[in-house]
């Protein structure tokens, strides 16, 4: 079978790889869809955060296929079944999922494309739930790309106000059609004045990375690091900090978390439960995936792609690779 494997760092190529063989306790899932996630697999890319620190390397989670094949032990799934998994075979024709990973059956008729960034969705639903978002809550996301648009949605899902900032006015307007209550560009410092202001929240999600937006978002008790230019209004007694992007070390200012009693919270993947809840939130129209969805592109043609997310990743948003 043909899959994508990193093979050296900030390449991408396709290979041929050995076919997986279907056991008692396994389904064998043919792949008709499969989204990147641009964060994550950037990272392994590039050899940054989630790299393994050997080549070839992979990293992918947003799997969408057909059960060709079952074992004599599966229960719940039969072939012919369309599934999501947030397995990590990597972009690949063909994978095991097992009924104890993390997967769900997709409802007859669901937007086969869309699935395939459910995982990215997941993850930012999943944001909202660590984060015990309330609907008398104030919410600032900091981060408009994907995980952030869908961490957004998942706190408007919640009934909070929603506020997020950006550098690119060209996130924020995806952020402002989706049902942000207020969008900020932080790329100047009046745009940073401005969220500041509107403070305290009583929930804030950072999905940016970035040690400056640490600063801004925790104050200005570090004082020898750049991008603390006034004191933070950003958060208040007991608020909760969700942290959700790839890094090795987090650094913040301790004494404003001590004196304001604040929850940091980390988030990795997403549940079973999670997926359900996105799922029948897209039914009714209260998250979108569609409208972030910008390239679908054939399997084989798919190495441009990674070419761009490797050198221009703002210019991409949802990327989805179709077998």
């Amino acid at each position: 079978m043909k899959g994508l494997r990193n093979t050296a760092k900030g390449v991408v190529e396709i290979l041929d790889l050995d076919m997986p063989a279907c056991t008692d306790d396994s389904m064998l899932v043919k792949n008709k869809y499969s989204g990147i996630s641009n964060g994550t697999e950037r990272n392994v890319l590039i050899g940054g955060s989630y790299w393994s620190g050997v080549y070839p390397d992979y990293f992918s989670y947003q799997p969408v296929g057909e059960v060709i094949e079952v074992g004599k032990n599966i229960k719940n799934f039969k072939v012919g079944d369309m599934v999501y998994a947030g397995t990590t075979p990597g972009h690949v024709e063909y994978h095991l999922v097992k009924e104890t990973d993390i997967v769900v059956k997709l409802p007859e008729g669901f937007d086969m494309e869309e699935a395939a960034l459910l995982g990215m969705c997941g993850v930012g639903f999943h944001v909202a739930v660590r984060g015990e978002v309330k609907p008398y809550d104030k919410v600032l996301v900091m981060g408009a790309g994907l995980i952030g648009l869908f961490a957004m949605q998942g706190a408007l899902a919640h009934g909070a106000e929603v506020s997020i900032a950006d550098i690119d006015d060209t996130r924020l307007d995806y952020a402002k059609k989706l049902g942000a209550d207020y969008i900020y560009n932080t790329s100047t410092k009046e745009g940073r004045d401005t969220v500041n202001a509107r403070g305290p929240y009583d929930v804030v999600f950072e999905i940016t990375g970035a040690d400056q937006v640490m600063d801004f978002v925790f104050g200005t008790g570090i004082n020898d690091r750049a991008g603390a230019e006034s004191a933070s209004r950003i958060l208040g007694f007991k608020s909760r900090v969700v942290l959700c992007a790839g890094r090795t070390d987090v650094r913040y200012n301790f004494n404003e978390a001590e004196a304001k009693e604040l929850s940091v919270l980390h988030n990795t993947h997403f549940t079973v439960e999670d997926l359900k809840c996105v799922i029948r939130l897209m039914e009714k129209g209260v998250i979108k995936i569609r409208p972030l969805i910008k390239t679908v592109v054939s399997f084989n043609e798919c190495i441009p792609v990674f070419n761009t997310l490797r050198d221009n990743p703002n210019s991409l948003m949802g990327c989805v690779i179709k077998f």
